[in-house]
Order: C-alpha cells, then sequence, then structure tokens
C-alpha cells in the first residue's frame, strides 16, 4: 500500500490538472475490487461462474494494464482507445497464467531457474491448488463429473505432490485442461486480429509470440 500511495504522489505531481490522480484511483480501484473478489471465493471455497471470473479478470489484471496505457496517454498525442484491446490482453495474459500454473510451470516467470539453487519446484508446482484458487480450468471442472473430488483436494491445501498430479490428471479427464487451450488460442487470434485493426505494433506482436510458450508443453 506505500508503495501504492508513493506512485499516486508522483503521478499528481506529474499531471497538475488532476486527470492523472482520477486515472490513477480509478483503475487501481478496479483492480483491488478484482483481486478481493478473487480473495473472497478462494478463502469461502465459492466457485465463481465463469462469467463472474472474466469480468474479475477484466478488473484485476485488465485495470492495472490500462493504468498504465491511461497514464502514457497523457504525455502522447496519440489518444486512440485502446481499452477493448487492453482487457483483452490483460484476460489473455490472465488465462495464460492459470493454465500455465497448472500445466506448464517453466513458463511462469516465479518459476525457479538453475541460478535459483535454494528454491524448491515443489512448493511452486500447482500452486493454485495448493492455495485453494478457482482458476478457469478448476471453474469449467466444477461443472463436469469430476468437480466433487476437485473441490475436495482443494479444500485441503495441500502440498502433497502426487494428490496435486492426481487433480491435474482430474482436470485433463474433465477437458478443463483442453477447454482451457482451445480459449487461449482462440484469445491469441482475437488479439492479433484487433492489434491489426489498430494500426499494428511490431513490438506487441513479440509480446504476443512470447506469450505462446503455454503451448510449448503440447510438444513434450
Amino acid at each position: 500500500m506505500q508503495v501504492a500511495m508513493i506512485c499516486f504522489q508522483k503521478t499528481i505531481q506529474l499531471t497538475p490538472s488532476g486527470e492523472g490522480g482520477y486515472i490513477y484511483v480509478n483503475h487501481l480501484h478496479d483492480a483491488i475490487v478484482g483481486q478481493g473478489f478473487d480473495i473472497y471465493c478462494r478463502d469461502n471455497l465459492m466457485c465463481p461462474t465463469e462469467v463472474e471470473y472474466k469480468k474479475m479478470v477484466e478488473r484485476k489484471t485488465g485495470g492495472m494494464l490500462l493504468l498504465g496505457v491511461k497514464l502514457i496517454q497523457l504525455f502522447s498525442e496519440n489518444k486512440q482507445n485502446y481499452d477493448d484491446f487492453v482487457r483483452l490482453l490483460g484476460y489473455y495474459f490472465q488465462l495464460r497464467d492459470d493454465y500455465c500454473n497448472l500445466r506448464q510451470q517453466e513458463a511462469l516467470e516465479e518459476w525457479p531457474g538453475e541460478e535459483d539453487i535454494h528454491a524448491s519446484k515443489e512448493n511452486i508446482f500447482c500452486e493454485d491448488i495448493t492455495e485453494g484458487k478457482f482458476s478457469l480450468p478448476i471453474i469449467h471442472a466444477m461443472t463436469t463429473p469430476e468437480g466433487p473430488t476437485i473441490l475436495r483436494i482443494l479444500r485441503q491445501r495441500t502440498r502433497n505432490m502426487e494428490l496435486k498430479k492426481y487433480c491435474l490428471s482430474l482436470m485433463e479427464i474433465s477437458g478443463s485442461l483442453q477447454y482451457t487451450r482451445d480459449l487461449l488460442s482462440e484469445l491469441d487470434r482475437k488479439a492479433r486480429k484487433e492489434l491489426i485493426r489498430l494500426g499494428g505494433n511490431p513490438m506487441l506482436e513479440d509480446v504476443l509470440d512470447s506469450l505462446l510458450s503455454w503451448k510449448d508443453v503440447e510438444a513434450s
């Protein structure tokens, strides 16, 4: 919170008109509300709907991305509306993070590298299951016959590797991981199409290419 207040103070200093402060507060509020809903669902073992999940992500992840874009535009002559693209990118990024946490941990920024000799990969493996988090693959799995068993595992907040692997296998059997992969591919196509509509951007195309690392597991 202290860092957030320091950033807010800097924003006010850079934009004396007050517009920057309004943008900062508005989008930070969205991000906090989205994060709060995510935590509430986790702590109360309450599975949201896919629609609720998307709305939460658009506020939590999309809100923070929009905060940066809107502030940058205050100092740019480019006033084009990028809201839809930024929200789409935020949704794609969060869904990719959810999937990689379960199926392709090496693609996550927090996954220990060779230099992290003291880090435990066992603690990070399928961390969302240990936290009892309702990510999209799990939300989808709740609507399948495997749902009650997965819910019982989530309730345990387990660190047991074998139990987490079993939970992962249930999500594969239920079709939830494939459902997530299909949605990720669809979001990638939509993001690229929207980027072309906005005039193209080689650097953002490189970003989208790098986000495709979630597919690496399919070739392994």
